[in-house]
């Protein structure tokens, strides 16, 4: 009954990723799966994405060029 009430609260943008995945009580994996099993997509920011960079979540740092790939798909230069 909590994960969900924090689940539907993250998904109105009421409560941040880490801040509903902290008062669920479950591992990163399974709250994604959770967010997955309900098809409520991911609230991440590029600032989020650089943050998990560098503190080690994901193991290497992006380019400016990633970041735009992942955040802005169809505003890429044909050329790229």
């Amino acid at each position: 009954m909590k994960v969900k009430l924090l689940v539907s609260l993250y998904s109105r943008g009421a409560l941040s990723f880490d801040k509903a995945l902290q008062l669920a009580d479950v591992s990163h994996e399974r709250f994604q799966e959770i967010l997955a099993d309900r098809e409520i997509e991911r609230h991440y920011t590029e600032e989020e994405l650089v943050e998990d960079f560098k503190y080690g979540k994901i193991s290497f740092y992006p380019t400016k060029l990633l970041i735009r790939c992942i955040f802005y798909p169809t505003n890429l230069p044909l050329d790229v």
